[in-house]
């Protein structure tokens, strides 16, 4: 897979501190360091599954979770043997999953309060030594 492959379409190389975070350079570092052959990753939020696809170059299985189910996303579940996924609210998955995760990857609404849901949903299911990440959180928070 490539990693100038952009995220979200149309955005380019997107800096933020000077770190091209539409791209996969950062998230293949964070793969190669933490995520094994026997990883179990779980994925919130999807759009199109292009970090659905470099997950599942490096795990052994990878649950992507969303309310849309995008072509693209689609094409890949047909064409892969190691993703599920659950077209579904966060908050619908957690109910029902029995799963322990190694990775835990957060990329869904963006807000706040949002965040720290999906982090206090996921804790309940990250295996010890397991590790919660995300992607591009709000940084102001108003109370």
């Amino acid at each position: 897979m490539r990693l100038d492959t952009e995220r979200m379409q149309g955005f380019g190389e997107y800096l933020v501190d000077g770190n091209q975070v539409n791209y996969l350079f950062g998230l293949n570092q964070i793969c190669e360091r933490y995520i094994t052959k026997d990883s179990v990753i779980l994925e919130l939020g999807t759009n199109d599954g292009v970090s659905t696809q470099l997950f599942s170059e490096f795990a052994k299985k990878v649950i992507a979770v969303d309310i849309q189910k995008t072509t693209k996303m689609q094409f890949l579940v047909e064409n892969s043997n190691n993703i599920e996924f659950y077209q579904k609210s966060f908050n619908d998955f957690f109910k029902n999953n029995t799963e322990e995760f190694d990775f835990v990857y957060i990329d869904g609404n963006h807000d706040y309060e949002s965040v720290l849901e999906d982090i206090k949903n996921s804790i309940k299911f990250i295996k010890k030594g397991g590790i919660i990440s995300g992607h591009d959180s709000s940084w102001v928070h108003k109370k």
